[in-house]
């Protein structure tokens, strides 16, 4: 079962968080490693030489047991990441002198040390760094797996800017460690961020048409393991699997974004099963009846369904842009009423997107009339 650790985890990771902030704002001092060489396309043996003192001099207490000391040190050595025009060649040698450093710090069990040591590894950004992260998903300590899912994101999101240090390849293998963790993974908090992950390579063209496979048939995955469980999703975990469909929605939506067939497919599935999810809490009678105290809990599956729905038909048109012309029914809408009448009515408009002869089961999709037949 899906557990939320959100309260375990929060101390931690705004100890790490706040290095973003540091970075930001920490520049005003002497910069250890000018600006100069870090936006460099070739470094010097100098250059190099300035790394390696910047490193000797400030990652001797980032494995110790005092605070303000290691957030001192991990301030120096994320400096450079404040440039917005950081080479990839700065990262990867930046990198080199680093990871021998951080590696063992991010593989340690004392959470502090290891949280800090992984958002170095994030703003670093190359493919060795990624490779440090992706090890740490699958950690015992809930507080790690997080930071590597935040770390993961930030190495993805610097893909978009002019000089990435992370490869395709890289990155690709990431996704399918993000995959894997997803269906694995029981506490909500952490399945938010690998979905956050998954979410940022949307916006990577040459990951996007695996990130959306990855994010679909990972929450399949959880929605399958969930429909066993006689609670079934918990409102922490609904919210993730919101967060997913409404994420693949709005960058399908984009002006002039393409996918591939198997992508827009998954994408479908992904709207699908989200729907049946919520069917399944429906008709469970998992959601509290009236307006008041239930508009709440019932919101996130009003917003799920209608999300969903839409994603199928922005799925459909990217399959058959000129003959498909289905229309969205906004079924999720029903649930806010908070009534049975309401509730029975939504079932029976969520068919006509999931039923054996809906949207989903009939061309140009074609799934199996039993794909979406949880119960």
């Amino acid at each position: 079962m899906i557990k939320d650790a959100s309260l375990r985890i929060s101390t931690l990771v705004t100890f790490g968080a706040a290095a973003t902030l540091t970075l930001l704002t920490s520049v005003a001092q002497a910069q250890c490693i000018p600006t100069a060489i870090v936006e460099k396309i070739s470094l010097s043996s100098d250059d190099e030489q300035m790394i390696n003192a910047c490193v000797a001099s400030h990652t001797t207490n980032l494995g110790g047991s005092d605070a303000g000391l290691i957030k001192a040190d991990r301030a120096k050595i994320l400096e450079p990441f404040s440039s917005k025009q950081v080479s990839a060649s700065f990262r990867v040698r930046y990198a080199k002198a680093l990871l021998p450093v951080i590696t063992p710090l991010a593989e340690k069990s004392d959470e502090i040390v290891a949280v800090n040591a992984l958002v170095i590894a994030g703003e670093l950004a190359t493919d060795s760094s990624l490779d440090l992260i992706t090890r740490q998903l699958s950690r015992s300590e809930s507080a790690i797996r997080y930071q590597a899912t935040y770390a993961a994101t930030r190495a993805i999101e610097t893909m978009n800017g002019a000089q990435p240090a992370v490869t395709a390849p890289k990155a690709s293998e990431l996704l399918r460690a993000i995959e894997k963790r997803i269906a694995e993974e029981n506490d909500s908090l952490i399945l938010d961020g690998l979905i956050r992950t998954a979410l940022a390579s949307l916006n990577v063209a040459d990951l996007r048409n695996q990130a959306v496979e990855v994010i679909s048939r990972g929450v399949q995955k959880v929605i399958v393991a969930a429909a066993g469980n006689p609670n079934f999703l918990s409102n922490s975990t609904m919210e993730c699997c919101l967060r997913a469909v409404t994420g693949v929605r709005t960058v399908m939506a984009l002006p002039g974004v393409t996918m591939s067939r198997d992508a827009s497919l998954a994408a479908g599935a992904l709207a699908g099963d989200v729907m049946n999810a919520v069917t399944l809490a429906v008709s469970r009678k998992k959601l509290p009846l009236g307006k008041d105290g239930a508009a709440a809990a019932r919101e996130i599956y009003a917003q799920s369904a209608i999300a969903a729905e839409t994603l199928a038909i922005l799925a459909g048109r990217k399959l058959e842009p000129s003959t498909f012309n289905a229309a969205a029914k906004e079924a999720g809408k029903l649930i806010r009423e908070g009534t049975n009448e309401g509730d029975a009515k939504f079932i029976v408009d969520a068919s006509d997107l999931i039923g054996e002869k809906g949207i989903l089961c009939t061309k140009p999709f074609e799934f199996d009339k039993n794909r979406f037949g949880l119960k």
